[in-house]
């Protein structure tokens, strides 16, 4: 008996009549264009051929952004510096810290409202909106937070023109300034919205644009109802599990309406399920289209926990975990003398604790006859490093971030693992994008060159290489265009489903409903959540969807797109593994007599009450 074929991801064959013109294929995300180049490269493997052309298929603002950066080379009224978003972001900082500087009210969250302004000036070029037309202007003075923006917002401009910038939405603004070429043509696949700017600069470079939308027979619709998030998670991981035992060749889609709160879980869940908690870690046939912030991953988190040493004081918590991280060399982090260290640290009473402090209380023990504490003997050259205290520009930090890390012997000398190996690397392309924030910035003393690497990590997320995986894990956009056997849809709440209406709120609420702008109210989210769900049932022949009756302690109903689906009940949970009751009867149990503490006495006895 022959082995069930793999279903692709997405139907190739589809597109042939447009490669066979010459079209540029344009995607609404990076993962999509990944997606149908690989199936393009299975296809043109399979048929034998060694060597073949290259898929042109980007997503649509990339595509744009590179024409804007090749046309620039030969029309200088093109050429601009091009800064990425995190570059913008940290412009974005500083115009609006310049712009505080002596005003009677300042703000609470700086780094949330240069976001916030970041989005809203996207979205007005995006929607091609001229904040230096007056009618505009006299739209954005009526609202006091609007009119603030416009001064941030000019302020910004000015920024960029004087050291000759621009972000990657200024270069597509100035591409479409120019007169029409028709060079291209183009053909939009799977677009639901494509902003203003993108298409006229698409009918100023193209001489014919198609849009082709993903053909599908109509899926089956179940639907489900948990009693709490928990349940849900656990009953998807378990129907990911029975499908891929079912047929281990099927693709299997999940949609996560939360991939933030919810992804962490879901993984543990997960691993459980397919027995990839222990031995097998690696061997998870799981892969999730989005990673974790750079900040967070353990390999880079220790290492900005280090760097903090040079600051003037840390939290006692980050200093016992730095004490056990296995990617910092302390060659005596276990010996009676550390572990007298730490006692000495809970007993000063101190959190957070003053670096002199660590210092101090390290050079009155050693370890052995003579030895100081490796940690102590790194802070006492850390105090005596006198480079450390200069300004410098950003790229000129890296190489003295790299020399403190070399200090603490990080990334450890255990051997990393093919995931943190990634995160290493990931790490030192971060430090190159890092020392691009000369343009932004200015010369930062240490204390704001170590904020800014922890934003840039914060702001940078990690994506392990993975080899194809049976199931997918995906956010709702990710999900769009992909071809699954079976898609299970998660949170479909009513209160997600659509979800509500969040318009920037330094932009005029009346010209973003008139402009449609996203998520500017009610019924743009309605449309644009019916337009996702309409891709959803053309996917798939089984789409699922599910919802929890209560969520953190408020009941929730489920969304009104689910009106038309077949209502069913999960099966009984199964039973606990053996193994895993197994594991729990042959636990080890510590007993531990505290007698520090008074006894309890006979009336406070009485008057005790719980479990």
């Amino acid at each position: 008996m022959s082995a069930p074929v793999t279903r692709p991801l997405y139907d190739i064959d589809q597109l042939h009549p447009y490669i066979e013109q010459g079209y540029q294929l344009l995607t609404p995300n990076l993962r999509l264009a990944r997606r149908i180049k690989s199936e393009w490269d299975r296809a043109q493997a399979a048929s034998g051929k060694r060597v073949w052309q290259p898929l042109p298929v980007q997503p649509l603002e990339t595509w744009l952004r590179d024409l804007w950066l090749q046309r620039s080379v030969d029309q200088p009224q093109l050429r601009r510096v091009p800064i990425e978003q995190g570059q913008a972001l940290a412009l974005w900082r500083r115009v609006i810290h310049e712009q505080l500087q002596g005003a009677v009210q300042q703000l609470l969250q700086p780094d949330a409202a240069a976001a916030l302004a970041q989005q809203a000036r996207n979205h007005l070029l995006r929607w091609q909106v001229n904040v230096r037309d007056a009618g505009v202007a006299a739209e954005f003075e009526l609202d006091q937070d609007c009119a603030t923006f416009l001064c941030w917002c000019r302020a910004f401009e000015v920024a960029l023109d004087s050291d000759g910038l621009a972000t990657g939405l200024d270069g597509i603004a100035r591409l479409a300034q120019q007169a029409p070429a028709g060079e291209f043509k183009a053909v939009l696949l799977d677009f639901d919205d494509v902003p203003p700017l993108f298409r006229h600069c698409l009918r100023q470079v193209c001489s014919d644009v198609q849009e082709m939308q993903s053909q599908g027979d109509e899926a089956s619709l179940q639907a489900f109802a948990f009693a709490d998030k928990r349940s849900e998670l656990m009953a998807l991981a378990r129907w990911a599990r029975q499908q891929h035992e079912a047929n281990p060749h099927a693709a299997i889609g999940i949609v996560l309406g939360d991939m933030r709160g919810d992804r962490a879980r879901l993984e543990y869940l997960l691993r459980r399920e397919f027995d990839c908690l222990a031995e097998q870690y690696a061997s998870l046939p799981v892969n999730f289209s989005t990673g974790w912030p750079l900040a967070e991953v353990p390999v880079v988190r220790d290492a900005l926990q280090a760097l903090k040493m040079n600051l003037e004081q840390v939290s006692l918590t980050e200093l016992l975990a730095l004490q056990r991280s296995r990617f910092i060399t302390l060659p005596d982090r276990h010996t009676p003398q550390a572990q007298q260290w730490i006692a000495r640290l809970f007993d000063a009473g101190l959190d957070p604790v003053p670096v002199a402090t660590l210092r101090n209380l390290s050079s009155q023990l050693t370890s052995g006859a003579t030895q100081e504490l490796a940690i102590g003997n790194i802070l006492q050259q850390l105090a005596q490093w006198r480079e450390l205290r200069n300004p410098v520009l950003p790229s000129l930090w890296v190489p003295q971030i790299q020399q403190l890390l070399a200090l603490w012997g990080w990334p450890g000398e255990e051997g990393l693992d093919s995931l943190e190996f990634q995160q290493v690397e990931h790490w030192h392309r971060m430090l190159e994008l890092y020392a691009a924030y000369d343009r932004v910035t200015g010369p930062l003393d240490l204390q704001g060159a170590l904020r800014l690497l922890a934003q840039c990590c914060a702001e940078t997320m990690f994506q392990p290489q993975t080899s194809d995986s049976p199931v997918q894990v995906l956010g709702p956009l990710e999900a769009a265009g992909l071809t699954f056997d079976h898609l299970w849809l998660a949170g479909m709440q009513a209160s997600q489903w659509p979800a509500p209406a969040r318009p920037n709120p330094l932009l005029p609420m009346a010209m973003q409903r008139r402009l449609g702008m996203p998520h500017a109210s009610a019924e743009r989210e309605w449309e644009f959540s019916a337009a996702m769900l309409a891709q959803y049932r053309r996917s798939t022949s089984q789409l699922y969807a599910s919802y929890c009756r209560e969520l953190e302690g408020a009941p929730e109903l489920p969304s009104a797109f689910l009106s038309d689906f077949n209502w069913l009940d999960m099966p009984a949970p199964e039973p606990v593994p053996e193994s895993w009751q197994a594991s729990w009867r042959q636990r080890s149990k510590e007993l531990l007599e505290d007698h520090r503490g008074p006894g309890v006495s006979p009336e406070e006895l009485a008057a005790v009450r719980g479990g």
